[in-house]
């Protein structure tokens, strides 16, 4: 995919935005509950893991309240945590996930593979595959993630990354999806036993 592609999912990103108030100060226990994260922060941390910096002071928005300008790789971890939550995966896979992590892929593997290897880029696909990894737990939306043939793609070009935590996640991504399968496969093979 190319930069347009990356500018084509901020604009989505941008789009989604619903002018609620982001997440306030609240301690850790309620930050990661299933409903203490608004949706507007989740996605304010999608643009930020997607354009690299603090969306917000790019756009002239006002930033995340309480925080400095946040890098990509903050926003990416703090996602990665945030995923295991189905509202929250859910919330992501609505504000264009998918979207996000083919075009961000797609762009720091050419990085990695192509050019010359930096330690950001190799965090980034981390991250990226960990979300994906992180979201494919859930079994509504596992199968979106295997509806999509080019992110497909991109996930076995990981195998190449001389990263080892990007392999890593990627091996939790597979054997997760396949867990998910047989799963989905015997509950509905045996939907019968109650």
């Amino acid at each position: 995919m190319a930069t347009g592609s990356a500018q084509d999912a901020d604009a989505s990103l941008h789009d989604t935005q619903d002018g609620g108030d982001a997440l306030k100060d609240q301690n850790a226990d309620e930050y990661f509950g299933a409903t203490a994260v608004d949706s507007s922060h989740l996605i304010q941390l999608l643009r930020v893991l997607l354009v690299g910096c603090d969306a917000g002071e790019e756009h002239g928005a006002t930033p995340v309240p309480g925080s400095e300008a946040m890098s990509q790789v903050a926003a990416g971890e703090t996602l990665w945590d945030l995923s295991v939550s189905r509202p929250a995966a859910s919330v992501l896979m609505q504000n264009h996930l998918l979207k996000v992590s083919e075009a961000l892929m797609d762009q720091h593997l050419h990085k990695l593979l192509d050019v010359e290897a930096d330690d950001i880029s190799a965090r980034v696909v981390e991250l990226l595959v960990g979300i994906l990894a992180n979201v494919c737990t859930h079994d509504n939306l596992s199968s979106q993630v295997a509806k999509r043939a080019d992110l497909a793609s991109m996930l076995l070009r990981v195998l190449w990354v001389s990263y080892p935590p990007c392999i890593s996640e990627l091996c939790r991504l597979l054997t997760t999806a396949l867990q998910m399968q047989v799963w989905l496969g015997a509950r509905t093979e045996y939907s019968h036993i109650s």
